[in-house]
């Protein structure tokens, strides 16, 4: 236990040493506007990435993330959220308490675990008697356990986040023993795009077997005898970073590395109780444990963007490299470049250049399978994309509308809906990390909730936003001051 706790402390001490601008080595890349840039009101932020990423989490849990009405109202609720927050992102006028913000946490991870126990983790899971009641206990467990993660007492909150740590992989893993093969086209594309490449193929040239037995999910000429006549979906470095999870048994494995690690880079950007309590809130959101299941591969955006944020608040020098990597994950990050410069890295030529540099990145991770075979790369990662319907059962206003007046919205809406959000964030928003991930949270929010499709994974992708937000903003000293004092 003392080796535990003097670990622990050293590596508390490290990391606010790291985030002190006063010890920290002047970089030339920042421009003397950095300092000029209004300064964040962080506990406001703090605050609204947990609730945001609470409500969400309880939206995706109502139905599996498919179309619900409390799902919605929980959605437009959590925009308004995001909204307000960002307005409200330099107005140091308004004051939270750190009590406000442990008390908000402690209430929303009771909120999560306490309907974490009530569903199955997944849908296509066929365990034993004895198997289920090993996962409950050990879910059981972690519920208790995890309450500790909001005490003051160094060793208890300790102990209490490497413990439910641990048990967050054990159910991960446990998920995927008795999950092999769930029913969903994702993992079939990535299972067959692995063999594919490892073999000498090119694996935007695969076919895969249709497994629904309909063509309800996919637009006009996507299956053909039963067969679907598109390779890989997405751009590939999505695909290159699940190889070492198929090389090890199941592509799973990577996607439990990353929404691990992402946690972990929570715990970097925001040192003490309320960073792990914000990884615990991730790690156990509702529906974390099925996005394992059904393979999806919006753990490993989370995880770029984290890198991203930590890089801007401790090495901006490779904002430019962890933020190509972002760009090249999948091709919903094509809104991330106009967010960029909320990150407030330097002047405006020096953000240009880094761009350019991300751009660049990206390019070259795409560019060789692009011109591997033009046409079919064109056609599984863009053409695909454009043909697929709208979808009644989609978590979105677009659905809602359907089911009201049987209309969806028209298609170019959620691009004029994300884009008053991006004017918004520029005009309102703090320049930092924080003031990023909440704009981030907000234009996806909107972008996601306006579209023909809009479903867990996509979801869970703005929970880690809004996460990431919340762990981007200074917490209030009282709070380390606190922890400090209670060895």
């Amino acid at each position: 236990m003392l080796f535990l706790r003097r670990i622990d402390s050293r590596l508390d001490l490290f990391l606010l040493e790291s985030r002190n601008p006063t010890i920290e080595n002047s970089n030339t890349s920042r421009s003397a506007s950095t300092n000029l840039a209004p300064a964040e009101n962080s506990p406001l932020l703090i605050l609204s990435g947990i609730i945001i990423a609470t409500l969400l989490g309880h939206a995706l849990w109502l139905n599996n993330g498919a179309i619900h009405p409390t799902g919605i109202l929980l959605v437009a609720i959590s925009i308004a959220i995001s909204s307000l927050a960002i307005i409200c992102s330099t107005k140091a006028s308004l004051h939270i308490s750190s009590q406000a913000i442990q008390l908000t946490l402690w209430v929303a991870l009771g909120s999560q675990f306490a309907v974490i126990n009530l569903i199955p983790p997944g849908v296509y899971i066929s365990a034993s008697g004895p198997d289920w009641q090993i996962f409950s206990a050990v879910l059981a467990a972690t519920t208790f356990v995890a309450g500790g993660i909001i005490s003051n007492n160094r060793l208890i909150n300790s102990l209490s986040f490497y413990i439910s740590l641990a048990a967050f992989v054990f159910l991960a893993l446990w998920v995927i023993r008795f999950s092999p093969s769930p029913k969903i086209d994702v993992f079939g594309f990535q299972v067959e795009a692995i063999r594919s490449l490892l073999g000498g193929s090119n694996p935007y040239e695969i076919r895969t077997p249709n497994i629904y037995g309909h063509t309800h999910f996919y637009g006009p000429g996507v299956v053909h005898d039963g067969v679907v006549q598109f390779g890989f979906p997405y751009f590939p470095l999505s695909l290159l970073a699940v190889i070492p999870g198929g090389l090890l048994g199941d592509l799973r494995f990577a996607q439990i590395f990353f929404i691990v690690a992402t946690g972990i880079l929570f715990t970097r950007l925001q040192p003490g109780s309320i960073g792990r309590g914000i990884a615990l809130l991730y790690w156990f959101s509702p529906r974390t444990l099925f996005v394992i299941e059904q393979s999806w591969t919006e753990p490993l955006m989370l995880f770029l963007a984290t890198l991203v944020a930590l890089a801007a608040k401790t090495n901006p020098r490779i904002v430019a490299p962890a933020f190509g990597l972002l760009l090249s994950a999948k091709q919903t990050m094509f809104l991330m470049p106009f967010l960029f410069p909320l990150l407030n890295l330097g002047d405006f030529k020096g953000q240009i250049r880094a761009l350019c540099i991300s751009l660049g990145i990206a390019g070259l991770i795409t560019l060789p399978f692009f011109l591997w075979n033009p046409l079919e790369f064109w056609r599984s990662v863009i053409d695909w994309q454009l043909i697929q319907p709208s979808r009644p059962d989609a978590l979105s206003f677009s659905a809602l509308s359907h089911s009201v007046t049987g209309t969806y919205f028209p298609v170019y809406l959620p691009f004029l809906g994300s884009a008053a959000c991006v004017a918004l964030a520029f005009w309102k928003s703090a320049r930092s990390p924080a003031g990023w991930a909440i704009s981030t949270t907000m234009v996806y929010l909107v972008f996601f909730a306006m579209n023909k499709q809009a479903f867990c994974n996509y979801y869970f992708m703005v929970i880690g936003f809004a996460c990431l937000a919340a762990a981007c903003a200074s917490v209030p000293d009282s709070v380390n001051r606190s922890s400090a004092k209670n060895p």
